[in-house]
């Protein structure tokens, strides 16, 4: 730590703020900044960025760090280590040694704990360094000293247009042949920057012409999403051949599968989006026990590919 040149520890780098594409700052965003520009750090401070799994974390402590003028060292290392409070603190000491902003890139408190003593898992309060830290609820920092805590910037999630200019860039001239599909996984699957960049990547890896069960399948690897008790997953388990329905609820089923082949369209063709918040369709199936409900509801999601 008291080396004349500069030490670096293992997953800790310079945040290398010109080679990022730094994001927009929101109200909160620019308040944070020139607080940072205008208050020299005496103690510990925090400076929260809520956004959603894979959000413009980097991108956000990058605009940060241009207004404010300060300079930042970014831990991509084993966040496990974090539970070290002597490495922790060892961390935040050498990004003060080096007058540098302290920005860990990946949560360090989990939204399913359900106490935690004021200010744990944090680098001594007595430490005069500015840490940023990505969360996805604000109930994750509720321990926190709010004397040491600014406020909370919040990072939007991407539009359906956004979602899109990302797929298309990473795909580059192969972007034009999966413009139909691109639009569909752009409104199904409402993934943030990296998130969508990582997908990518897996896509092209496979080195052939892709369908668009080859990109659903890779966006559905990529949900993290459990219900507990609350719902189980079904694959689906009868096809169309086997549903048999009188000429009327045939016809409503026709016309549920059309409005949901259509949605993409409809929401962003007709510009329906922002009116119905970007959901989907709710169907009703109703009967006694045994006239096929489940049956129907599985050959829809079959044939939806969902």
């Amino acid at each position: 730590l008291l080396s004349a040149e500069n030490v670096s520890a293992e997953g800790l780098s310079e945040l290398e703020t010109d080679k990022i594409e730094r994001a927009k700052l929101n109200d909160a965003g620019n308040l944070t900044a020139n607080l940072l520009k205008a208050e020299k750090a005496e103690k510990l401070r925090v400076v929260a960025l809520q956004g959603t799994k894979g959000a413009a974390f980097a991108e956000t402590v990058a605009s940060l760090s241009k207004k404010s003028g300060r300079g930042v060292l970014k831990y991509d290392g084993n966040i496990g280590l974090l539970e070290n409070e002597s490495y922790l603190n060892s961390l935040a000491t050498l990004c003060w040694l080096q007058d540098k902003d302290f920005f860990v890139n990946a949560e360090i408190f989990s939204e399913t704990e359900k106490h935690r003593a004021v200010n744990e898992g944090l680098p001594l309060a007595s430490l005069p360094v500015t840490v940023f830290l990505p969360i996805t609820e604000h109930k994750q920092i509720k321990h926190l000293d709010s004397s040491i805590v600014f406020p909370t910037v919040k990072i939007p999630p991407l539009t359906f247009e956004e979602r899109c200019e990302i797929w298309t860039k990473e795909f580059g001239k192969d972007a034009r042949k999966y413009r139909r599909i691109i639009a569909e996984v752009s409104r199904r699957f409402r993934y943030e920057k990296e998130i969508i960049r990582e997908i990518c990547h897996g896509l092209k890896a496979l080195k052939k012409d892709l369908s668009e069960e080859d990109f659903i399948a890779a966006c559905r690897a990529e949900l993290n999403f459990d219900m507990g008790e609350l719902a189980i997953e079904i694959l689906p388990r009868f096809r169309e051949e086997k549903l048999i329905l009188p000429n009327k609820q045939d016809l409503q089923f026709a016309e549920q599968l059309n409005a949901m082949r259509n949605l993409t369209e409809v929401h962003y063709g007709w510009g329906t989006a922002q009116a119905w918040n970007e959901g989907g369709i709710t169907v009703l199936f109703a009967g006694p026990p045994g006239t096929g409900k489940t049956m129907a509801a599985e050959v829809m999601a079959l044939k939806l590919n969902m």
